[in-house]
């Protein structure tokens, strides 16, 4: 049984396992084999891990897209391959930047890569984090429904995958005062992590009050 099936069964396993306790996933996969060859070319370099499997993530990071539309969104993570217009990050490594999950401003979640397959989202984590990214050109454009769908995917995700401890905004993941800084690893010193705001402190602050007062979950950050 190759592992590209086997991959896929565990997919669908995931997908059917996500339409139980109100929470609907769509299915927008941009995983191909070239992507999982140039993510496993990028976990050889910053990680020295010669896979692009990620058993056991410990992090998840709450982004925002920067970009207006859903549609565009979607389509900016589609291709395998990274962006021109990211001229520091194709320095080092060719693979597509992209997070797991993508929440349009209604709620809607969208699955773009299963959670046992490395992103590209939070420089120093990727081998050990999953990246939900929010529809919207900035903080100002984040939405309550983004925020109860953010909590009720992290709820999911925890059921899934046990091995989570830590919730982080991208804005955080470089404050090394933080619990979920020791897994950071960048085994590249010439490629440092950049400053970054999204998605804000005051959605972080909605996401965990919602994930505590409805779902009872509390992570450390």
């Amino acid at each position: 049984m190759s592992k590209a099936y086997i991959i896929l069964i565990a997919f669908l396993a995931f997908m059917a396992r996500a339409g139980s306790g109100g929470l609907w996933i769509r299915d927008f996969s941009v995983v191909t084999p070239e992507r999982l060859e140039l993510t496993r070319e990028y976990a050889r370099e910053h990680y020295h891990i010669d896979s692009f499997v990620m058993p056991f993530p410990k992090v998840i990071f709450i982004h925002y897209t920067a970009i207006a539309s859903l549609e565009e969104s979607l389509n900016y993570f589609r291709p395998a391959v990274i962006w021109d217009d990211r001229v520091y990050n194709r320095r080092f490594g060719r693979v597509n930047v992209g997070a797991h999950f993508v929440v349009g401003p209604g709620g809607d979640v969208y699955s773009l890569i299963p959670p046992y397959i490395m992103g590209r989202h939070a420089i120093g984590f990727n081998h050990t984090s999953i990246g939900i990214e929010n529809v919207s050109r900035d903080e100002g454009g984040l939405t309550v429904e983004q925020a109860e769908s953010n909590a009720l995917l992290i709820e999911h995700l925890v059921k899934n995958y046990p091995s989570i401890e830590f919730l982080a905004g991208h804005y955080e993941y470089t404050d090394n005062r933080l619990p979920h800084y020791r897994h950071f690893l960048g085994k590249n010193e010439k490629y440092v992590p950049t400053v970054k705001i999204d998605p804000g402190r005051p959605f972080m602050e909605k996401v965990r009050r919602i994930l505590k007062e409805k779902h009872g979950i509390v992570l450390e950050r």
